[in-house]
């Protein structure tokens, strides 16, 4: 079991995902401090996928990186970035902050096989060339892990938190692996109705 570690909770109607850059606006007086200290220290804090005032089990850890704005009334503007994923083994209050004692997931992308991440990689860029031909086609190559392909790509929450919480990157390339398969076959039949309606 890996060492625990203990960093302050930002539970919020979001689910962040590792390498994946946010805009956060900090306003409560609470959260406020929680990034002064951050700041201060160079420490990261988590983000927890709060619904209907429950938590999950597993969340990302964040990394400030860069102060927009700091407001006179303390608010921030800032853009932060997902690092590393954790499961919370306990949470509790301290000076009316969420702690949580946590365990950081390994993540094995050495044990990756390159021919199977290469394959779901062509078949990525064939579905975004077909729908955005624009694209920086260079940068879309240098992807190397399962999160490098959530980047930039609006999910619903649910699906996002579906994707972190699968236990190592062999299952989350699957689950890319299948996802993609899944829009081929919608644009492949909409291709099939287009034709009947023009013929």
């Amino acid at each position: 079991m890996n060492k625990l570690k203990k960093i302050p909770l930002f539970p919020l109607n979001i689910v962040v995902l590792p390498k994946e850059e946010i805009p956060l606006h900090i306003f409560e007086d609470r959260y406020k401090k929680m990034i002064d200290n951050c700041l201060e220290k160079k420490l990261e804090f988590g983000i927890i996928y709060m619904k209907n005032n429950n938590i999950e089990d597993i969340g990302c850890s964040i990394l400030i990186s860069k102060v927009l704005k700091k407001h006179t009334s303390g608010k921030y503007d800032l853009i932060c970035k997902g690092s590393k994923r954790f499961r919370i083994k306990k949470v509790y209050k301290s000076n009316d902050l969420w702690q949580a004692d946590v365990e950081y997931l390994n993540e094995d992308y050495a044990q990756i096989n390159k021919d199977y991440f290469d394959k779901i990689l062509d078949k990525y860029l064939k579905i975004i060339i077909a729908v955005s031909p624009n694209i920086n086609f260079q940068a879309e190559l240098k992807k190397n892990t399962s999160f490098d392909f959530t980047k930039n790509v609006i999910l619903p929450r649910e699906i996002k938190q579906l994707f972190l919480n699968l236990r190592n990157e062999e299952s989350r390339l699957e689950f890319i692996n299948d996802f993609l398969d899944s829009l081929s076959t919608v644009r492949d039949d909409t291709k099939k109705k287009q034709k009947k309606i023009l013929n």
